[in-house]
Parts: C-alpha cells; sequence; structure tokens
C-alpha cells in the first residue's frame, strides 16, 4: 500500500499574507491549477492503480484540492481530525503583527508545543 499526504493547494487565506487556519476560504484559480497538476503526477505514479481511499478535513480548500486530485474516482471521507489547528486570536493576524501581540508563541520552532490563546 502506498500512502500520499498531501497539504491543500494555494488559498485565498495564503494570499492575503494573514494567519489563517478555520477561516474557510477557497482556492485560488493558481491553486486550482496546482492541484491539477498534482493529479497529473500523482496519476503517472499510481498508474495502472487507482486511488482506493481518499480522507479531507471538511474545509473548503482541502475538499476542493481531493476533489481535483481523485476527479470523483472514489468518495472522500472527511474528518475533523484532518482540520488545521485553531489559531484563537492569532487567526487573521498578518506574521509581523502576531510576532508583535504574541512574542511567546513560537511558531517557527515549536509549532506542536505552541499555545495559541483561545485557540
Amino acid at each position: 500500500m502506498r500512502v500520499f499526504i498531501m497539504r491543500h493547494a494555494e488559498s485565498y487565506s495564503n494570499t492575503q499574507g494573514k494567519m489563517m487556519s478555520t477561516t474557510d476560504l477557497p482556492l485560488t484559480e493558481k491553486g486550482i491549477k496546482q492541484a491539477a497538476v498534482a493529479r497529473s503526477y500523482l496519476s503517472c505514479i499510481i498508474y495502472p492503480n487507482s486511488f482506493v481511499l481518499a480522507f479531507s478535513s471538511p474545509l473548503l480548500r482541502a475538499k476542493q484540492t481531493a476533489d481535483i486530485i481523485v476527479n470523483q474516482d472514489i468518495n472522500i471521507t472527511e474528518s475533523d481530525l484532518l482540520k488545521e489547528m485553531n489559531l484563537g486570536e492569532m487567526e487573521g493576524l498578518t506574521w509581523n503583527e502576531r510576532a508583535m501581540k504574541y512574542p511567546d508563541v513560537d511558531m517557527e520552532n515549536a509549532l506542536a508545543e505552541a499555545k495559541f490563546p483561545n485557540g
């Protein structure tokens, strides 16, 4: 069995220069193209086999990416366990704003241990 783990393609949250986690924004046109390229690439790797299972977070950007990649070949199982971490009060801040308001939150070196205010 082969397992592929992919992050969603570019979404509007990526283009705003802000930290987004639970804000549910769609893919950009570039993101749609990125997901299509990923599908082509993965199709070459797994050919002649096909996808057996696919999972996605329920967030729109992840669902859109998964839909494009599996191309309706199979149903996609959504799971809240695959959602991004909730950034709490840091949601929507720019990286500079985050550094000024929450300098003790070390996202660069200790993301797994970071404590997000009300997140």
